[in-house]
């Protein structure tokens, strides 16, 4: 975290703007293009939560609830924003007339079969809840 996010008297608001202009994109950079496992979300969410602790100059051992933090930070979820990333970049891909190279890319399927087995988690599994 920069100086500015973990400054005293800085106010809340002027670290929240940073949050959500600086460190946001750089956080989810290219998410519109990762399959969200469960692990790769719960990381997201406790490094969120990190930053937020610290904006906030708060320990875990002040053990205060995520709910408490985040409403006094008022920072939006990363990974609800990282999903909403992805259906936005689904649909522009949907919406594309013509043969692009992304909307191919997305429409093909390997010509083998997935193996036996919990198959891994694939970019479209995320849009068909």
């Amino acid at each position: 975290m920069t100086g500015l996010s973990v400054s005293r008297t800085v106010p809340i608001p002027v670290k929240r703007r940073f949050f959500d202009q600086c460190i946001l994109p750089a956080f989810l950079y290219a998410a519109e293009t990762w399959s969200l496992t469960k692990t790769n979300q719960s990381r997201l969410e406790i490094a969120q939560r990190r930053m937020e602790r610290a904006m906030l100059g708060i320990t875990l051992r002040d053990k205060k609830p995520n709910e408490w933090i985040r409403r006094k930070t008022g920072l939006k979820d990363v990974v609800s924003n990282a999903q909403d990333r992805k259906r936005k970049f689904a649909n522009k891909l949907n919406n594309h007339k013509g043969d692009r190279w992304t909307t191919r890319l997305t429409k093909w399927t390997p010509n083998k079969k997935r193996p036996l087995g919990r198959p891994p988690k694939r970019w479209k599994d995320d849009l068909t809840r």
